[in-house]
């Protein structure tokens, strides 16, 4: 599960990985299924609320629009990472540089570099920006 914005809006996927939600974590809560789109995009269904759903159609229109936004920027966010690890394996590449010298440079264990390579897990923000900087990626 990934959260953002002060975990506002929490994205999460079943254990086979066929399924997204989006879950609004302030009142009014709820939890909902992201399904694409045929134009490609996606869209909130089979909404499941955990707080009343609320009574105005308006504020409920700019929940749902929200919660558009958040899959957008959850999206974005999923983009950049996968492009920072093909960056990242270019210049170790480039530089002639191993992972585990690598890892000596920015302080983490070998195993955690390749992990994230890999995608088998994420990095925090502090430890992904002092790779990116070791390696001079923008």
């Amino acid at each position: 599960m990934v959260a953002f914005n002060n975990n506002k809006w929490l994205m999460a996927e079943s254990i086979d990985g066929e399924r997204q939600y989006i879950i609004h974590n302030e009142a009014p809560r709820f939890i909902g299924e992201i399904l694409d789109t045929d134009d490609g995009g996606n869209t909130v269904e089979n909404v499941e609320w955990l707080d009343s759903p609320p009574p105005d159609v308006q504020f409920l229109a700019k929940l749902m629009r929200r919660a558009g936004d958040a899959i957008n920027e959850y999206d974005q966010r999923l983009a950049a990472d996968v492009d920072f690890r093909g960056k990242i394996k270019k210049e170790l590449k480039a530089k002639k540089m191993s992972v585990p010298q690598l890892a000596r440079l920015v302080n983490l264990n070998p195993q955690t570099i390749y992990n994230y390579l890999s995608g088998k897990t994420e990095l925090g923000a502090d430890s992904l920006e002092e790779i990116l900087d070791q390696l001079n990626i923008d």
